[in-house]
């Protein structure tokens, strides 16, 4: 006599509820509205779709699967998000800061520095250095070496 294995019953499958559950033992995942925005909030700040997917508690292909289109426009959504929030306070008037930077990285502005009244616009130095060619001990005469605007105007005086 031979040995028969007893099948399993399984309860035939009539429709895709998200309650029922599979062969397996998985139920069906349905997404909602909460874990569309959910997704594209983590994955668009730079989660890993892996952690996502746990987060969710299912698989990263069932992950792909149902939010492909979140997926695909995360970081877009949340940069334009980013966008938005930061135009509306450079637009309140309320924000100088975000003011100034909209009109920076977007209208082109840029930072100018006027020069300072109380600052003179020369400096004159002057180097006293000793001539090479005068023997040790001897007194040498200060020499100037600062640049001049015209040198016509003055003649640089002889060492004595």
């Amino acid at each position: 006599m031979v040995a028969h294995r007893k099948v399993r019953d399984v309860p035939e499958r009539t429709s895709r509820d998200p309650e029922e559950v599979d062969l397996g033992g998985e139920r069906y995942h349905k997404p909602d509205d909460k874990s569309r925005r959910v997704v594209i909030e983590a994955v668009g700040l730079g989660m890993q779709q892996k952690n996502v997917a746990r987060m969710l508690g299912i698989c990263v292909r069932t992950l792909r699967k149902h939010y492909r289109e979140e997926l695909d426009i995360a970081v877009d959504s949340i940069n334009f998000d980013v966008a938005r929030a930061l135009y509306q306070r450079a637009a309140s008037g309320k924000d100088t800061i975000a003011s100034i930077f909209m009109l920076k990285s977007r209208a082109g502005w840029k930072d100018t520095q006027a020069p300072d009244a109380n600052l003179p616009s020369q400096i004159q130095v002057t180097f006293a250095l000793p001539d090479p060619k005068d023997a040790v001990g001897q007194q040498t005469a200060m020499v100037d070496v600062t640049p001049r605007e015209t040198e016509e105007a003055e003649e640089e005086p002889e060492p004595s």
